[in-house]
């Protein structure tokens, strides 16, 4: 009988290829030596390897397991796991409740990643009663151990005033230790306050850099904003291929309102490359996710014939469907 811990180590040095040839599935044999042994440290790698799927096909029910055995022998990482997978639905029913439960246990020893879950928690009510002020408390816990997006998270409390009174120069502090990590949205917040210069000085080159970092990571608003300073020129030349490339990158990431921003370059006729169906298209896209400004131009593209066939009837229809948003124009 080996010991777990040198077990687990082994099944370490497979996983690092370290002394060995890299192998998943070796290394996946020795952790399970260990956490055949009730060593929790295994028993939370091999909850890892289930939701991953590194060396072992992906289960989401049998990272579960390892990791509610893992928490049951004390490990802190373990708590926050299961914490995640009933937050998040991933393998047990979601139950916010529960998720908040474990994200406690681990919290209260001081772990950051679940000190953090907390405070996102306590912000929106997931499990507990809505509470800004304990989801600062929380964040500010995490953020002080250097918790990246606690980071983030806590000059987002500050932006907006919420738990905390506004105050964009505490703001600012949070945000850029946390884009100094090279996490993304704190990157690209930076980046737009350097870019629209109000709360920090003007400063193209600077935006430019923080919005590309975060872009190379597939930030899809990173993007969208690269493509905004290609297509109106800002701190690089006008580029308008460039910031279409951007703008399609940032859509096929998840961020509809780079939709509304395509249709926008291909209804502009100063553009070699305007294709009025093409931008019609695109409105579409982002009008059917609930974006305004794109609802009220698909209306106009209609109401011209621009694009699609003339249809005072669907014009009408998307500018009511505008209007119901607030749009000032519709």
């Amino acid at each position: 009988q080996g010991l777990p811990q040198a077990e687990a180590a082994a099944g370490g040095m497979y996983a690092l290829g370290l002394g060995v040839k890299q192998d998943y599935e070796e290394s996946v044999k020795w952790y399970l030596k260990a956490a055949g042994k009730g060593y929790a440290p295994a028993e939370a790698v091999m909850g890892h390897r289930y939701r991953t799927g590194h060396g072992v096909t992906a289960d989401y029910a049998e990272s579960v397991r390892w990791f509610r055995k893992a928490a049951e022998h004390g490990s802190t990482d373990a708590e926050h796991c299961l914490g995640e997978m009933y937050r998040d639905g991933s393998g047990v029913r979601q139950d916010c409740a529960e998720a908040f439960s474990w994200f406690r246990k681990a919290a209260e020893k001081g772990w950051a990643p679940a000190e953090n879950a907390l405070g996102e928690m306590y912000r929106f009510g997931c499990g507990i009663a809505e509470d800004h002020e304990k989801a600062v408390e929380w964040f500010r816990k995490a953020a002080e151990q250097g918790h990246d997006e606690a980071q983030y998270c806590l000059g987002d409390m500050y932006s907006l005033g919420l738990g905390v009174p506004y105050d964009m120069k505490e703001a600012v502090r949070w945000f850029r230790k946390s884009a100094e990590q090279g996490y993304g949205p704190a990157e690209h917040n930076m980046g737009e306050l350097y870019l629209g210069g109000e709360v920090v000085p003007q400063d193209y080159a600077e935006a430019l850099r923080l919005f590309t970092l975060a872009a190379a990571d597939g930030y899809a608003l990173a993007e969208n904003s690269l493509g905004y300073m290609h297509m109106e020129g800002l701190g690089v030349p006008r580029d308008i291929d460039a910031a279409v490339k951007l703008f399609m990158k940032a859509f096929d990431h998840g961020y509809v309102k780079a939709a509304l921003n395509l249709g926008t370059v291909f209804n502009d006729d100063s553009w070699s490359g305007h294709d009025y169906a093409k931008a019609a298209e695109w409105y579409r896209k982002a009008a059917e996710q609930g974006v305004p400004d794109a609802q009220y131009s698909l209306a106009m593209m209609y109401q011209e014939g621009r694009g699609v066939s003339h249809d005072d009837a669907l014009a009408g229809e998307w500018l009511r469907k505008a209007a119901e948003q607030g749009h000032g124009a519709a």
